[in-house]
C-alpha cells in the first residue's frame, strides 16, 4: 500500500472511530445523507478501487443513483 494511502487510512480510521454514538444518524452537508450512510460510503469506495487502481485498470464512475448527488466535493462537471 502507498504511504500516502496508508496515511489516508490511518486519518479517516481515527475520525471515524471519534465519532460518538449518538452521532451516527445526524445529518452530513451531504443532503440526505447521514454519518452512517457517508461512512458506509467511504468504506465501500475504499474496498473497490485499490485493485484495479493497483492493476493498471481504469475505475469506473463511483456512484450509483443514490450516490451520484451525494455531496458537490469531488464531483465532476
Amino acid at each position: 500500500m502507498p504511504a500516502r494511502q496508508a496515511a489516508a487510512l490511518e486519518l479517516s480510521g481515527r475520525r471515524v472511530h471519534a465519532i460518538r454514538d449518538d452521532r451516527w444518524d445526524a445529518p452530513t452537508p451531504c443532503t440526505g445523507w447521514s454519518v452512517r450512510d457517508l461512512v458506509g460510503h467511504l468504506a465501500a469506495e475504499q474496498a473497490r478501487v485499490p485493485a484495479p487502481v493497483r492493476d493498471g485498470d481504469t475505475v469506473g464512475p463511483a456512484g450509483d443513483a443514490r450516490t451520484k448527488p451525494l455531496c458537490p466535493v469531488g464531483r465532476r462537471p
